[in-house]
């Protein structure tokens, strides 16, 4: 399962389209809208795996066990922090995006 308009989802059908130019069957997406609905089409057998981003997963397997990682997509991802104008976090999660900038 995955997210529309997502990262993962962008990476997930390039490699779909990279298969498929190898000859592989293509994938069969199932997109899921919130994560109940990704821990239910897991737990269902409507989907294989889920995937989306690495500390969901990691969360999720440590969480209950019932899960597990099996892999990782590409080492630089960028992703946005997005706030309603004015109501006093963007200084806040600035300072936070920027340390975990800087200890990596």
């Amino acid at each position: 399962s995955v997210g529309s308009g997502t990262n993962q989802e962008n990476i997930l059908l390039g490699w779909d389209k990279q298969n498929r130019a190898a000859g592989l069957p293509p994938v069969q997406p199932i997109y899921v809208t919130d994560d109940a609905d990704t821990n239910l089409s897991i737990q269902s057998g409507r989907a294989d795996a889920f995937f989306g981003p690495h500390s969901t997963g990691a969360y999720k397997a440590a969480l209950t066990g019932k899960t597990k990682m099996v892999g990782i997509g590409p080492s630089v991802a960028y992703v946005a922090v997005t706030t309603k104008k004015g109501n006093g976090l963007v200084n806040a999660i600035n300072a936070a995006v920027n340390g975990v900038i800087v200890s990596g």
